[in-house]
């Protein structure tokens, strides 16, 4: 069942079952090669995961992230963000940086091709990374069940104009503070960064609008 739960949960995270739309037993468990009992009982754990929304006679659909939940996810993202600069660069290793720096050099490269989704993909390697490195497990579970949670609206931030370019120099300099050693500056600079992130994601809601 885990695995139907797993695919269910990418379905969701890619677009492919947006927010606010009908999980249809029969249509998933279709799609996915599997028994409509086995998809139930995975909705209803992605139920408790806070990712599908069930009403009775209805079934389960897309939970929709409200503007006030994005706002909120973003700041709790942006605390744990200076918390794993904070403890990654306390004991940060000369091959995590270099591992750190290709994915910065990767993202310079994909903005430079305009390749967004690839920019993305990075971005989010590059954000990961830091969280996995700092070796703290609770704030790896933490961070994960966040971005469960604010993938459902996070599709709709759009790295506009300067975006991708203001994103990149943001990446340097907190690579750079990871290099130097510097707790209070490499947490700064995350928290700044996710900060900026949810301004961004606010402008695109309002030109949606």
């Amino acid at each position: 069942m885990s695995r139907i739960r797993d695919q269910i949960e990418a379905l969701i995270v890619d677009g492919a079952l947006p927010g606010g739309s009908h999980v249809v037993e029969s249509a998933v468990a279709l799609r996915l090669g599997t028994s409509r009992g086995l998809v139930r009982e995975a909705c209803r754990a992605l139920v408790e995961a806070g990712l599908l929304v069930a009403y009775p006679n209805r079934g389960c659909f897309v939970r929709e992230i409200s503007l006030r939940d994005a706002v909120e996810l973003y700041e709790v993202r942006a605390a744990l963000g200076r918390l794993a600069g904070m403890t990654l660069a306390e004991h940060v290793t000369a091959p995590q940086l270099a591992e750190l720096a290709q994915l910065v050099a990767e993202m310079e490269e994909a903005g430079a091709q305009r390749d967004l989704r690839r920019f993305h993909d990075i971005n989010a390697a590059f954000h990961d990374r830091i969280i996995a490195l700092s070796g703290n497990r609770r704030l790896q579970a933490l961070h994960a069940a966040l971005l469960k949670e604010l993938s459902i609206s996070r599709r709709r931030q759009i790295f506009g104009g300067g975006g991708i370019a203001a994103a990149n120099a943001e990446h340097r300099e907190i690579h750079a503070a990871l290099a130097d050693r510097d707790p209070v500056r490499a947490g700064d600079l995350l928290e700044r960064h996710i900060q900026r992130a949810k301004l961004r994601f606010l402008e695109a809601m309002g030109r949606e609008e």
